[in-house]
């Protein structure tokens, strides 16, 4: 009876952590576009200088691991033998479940590249733009600007 409260505290407290773990926001761009910097106020021009791929990395939702991870607990502990294996057990399926049911989930997202074009502007000064198409844009091409997006002039 002591093993089971041990092993199910275990396990909430070992899902607990993870669940904090899950949440974790990683890099990702927008399908909006984005501005470094300033905003342009009114309309200002200028030249692509470097279109640059960036690597969309989308968050997971945690859901994998919580699945994974009580999945992992629950045959853990049908693995392990009574007292402190079967507390292991299920300590380490819910660890290792969580770790499997976290990377799933990552292969399932569908990530696409996205592309930060960089512009020079007349006056001076540089803006980054993040889109998620490229729409024939090319490195010398002349832009627009106004603080909504890039345009052809």
């Amino acid at each position: 009876m002591r093993s089971s409260a041990v092993a199910v505290v275990a396990s909430v407290l070992v899902l607990s952590l993870l669940g904090g773990c899950a949440h974790r926001r990683s890099p990702s761009y927008e399908e909006s576009p984005t501005w470094s910097g300033s905003r342009v106020e009114g309309s200002s021009y200028g030249v692509i200088s470097s279109i640059e791929t960036v690597d969309a990395r989308q968050s997971t939702s945690g859901a994998g691991a919580v699945i994974g991870g009580v999945a992992g607990a629950v045959l853990g502990r049908q693995m392990g033998s009574a007292g402190n294996g079967r507390t292991a057990g299920t300590i380490v399926g819910a660890v290792g479940g969580a770790l499997i049911g976290n990377e799933i989930e990552k292969q399932q997202a569908n990530t696409q590249d996205r592309y930060r074009l960089v512009v020079h502007l007349d006056n001076g000064g540089t803006r980054a733009y993040n889109v998620a198409r490229l729409d024939g844009w090319r490195v010398g091409d002349r832009v627009r600007l106004d603080g909504q997006g890039v345009y052809r002039p």
